[in-house]
């Protein structure tokens, strides 16, 4: 199987067996400019695989059957599809398959990660950007326009205040005060933010676990101390019944673009 997961900062292609990476190559992410994006993700994959079939490909963005409306933290605004473009660029010998990024991951958890055999569960990716998946009964809720699970959008004012302008164009978003592009260091406010985060998701859904992937989320829940002031955060602003809910890190590598491999059906 392969997959490739497009980060707001890098592309990371890997050819997978049982969910194992054989192989992998990564390269920086080019910026505001969809024709670069696509030629770096076809010459990211041909250095994984000369002859690929089928590819499954995650991006931090908003995607409904291969359409992609905005890659914000890319700085790419607008609708194309993806999928006819990439698909194109290797002359229609590739089939693929192309999915919201924090919906790969997951997918790449309930097979193989810490969610394997939990029915009801939230995903949520921490990096440059925030985003989440809601998985309940054992499937993936996508929502009317396949944009359930964008908590990296909600809205926060502290201290009487929008906070920064978010790359959607909105302000106060949750991820201006928690990830990677706004903030320089993973510091008190942001641990307390991320807690208060997690608590209204808790709230809202109610799942069996949340769990927390991305380059950031070790960051926040690998450090005793953020983990403590997350935590802290947490359990003071989630309804009491749901204050036990199980907040685990993944332990997958990289999956992200495992997700992203497993869309192909291989």
């Amino acid at each position: 199987m392969l997959g490739v997961d497009v980060g707001g900062t890098k592309i990371h292609c890997a050819l997978f067996k049982l969910g194992k990476i054989v192989k992998q190559k990564t390269v920086s992410t080019p910026k505001k400019n969809v024709k670069k994006l696509v030629e770096k993700i076809v010459s990211v994959l041909k250095g994984v695989s000369q002859n690929p079939k089928a590819i499954g490909i995650g991006v931090p963005g908003f995607v409904s059957h291969g359409t992609v409306t905005g890659l914000p933290n890319i700085g790419i605004m607008g609708r194309f599809n993806l999928k006819r473009m990439v698909e194109k660029e290797t002359k229609g010998n590739v089939k693929v398959s192309i999915d919201n990024d924090a919906k790969c991951f997951a997918l790449a958890e309930s097979r193989h990660g810490v969610l394997t055999g939990t029915n009801t569960f939230v995903a949520v990716t921490v990096g440059t950007g925030i985003g989440g998946a809601i998985v309940i009964g054992g499937k993936l809720h996508r929502g009317r326009d396949n944009l359930a699970g964008e908590f990296g959008h909600m809205k926060f004012i502290k201290n009487g205040k929008q906070g920064k302008k978010c790359g959607c164009g909105e302000k106060g978003c949750w991820e201006t005060y928690c990830a990677g592009r706004w903030i320089k260091k993973v510091d008190v406010d942001a641990c307390k933010m991320f807690g208060l985060g997690l608590a209204n998701i808790a709230n809202a859904f109610n799942p069996d676990m949340i769990v927390l992937g991305g380059s950031m989320a070790l960051a926040y829940l690998g450090q005793p101390k953020n983990r403590r002031l997350v935590m802290k955060s947490f359990e003071g602003n989630a309804l009491v019944m749901v204050k036990n809910t199980p907040i685990r890190l993944s332990r997958l590598n990289h999956p992200c673009t495992l997700g992203a491999a497993l869309l192909t059906g291989n």
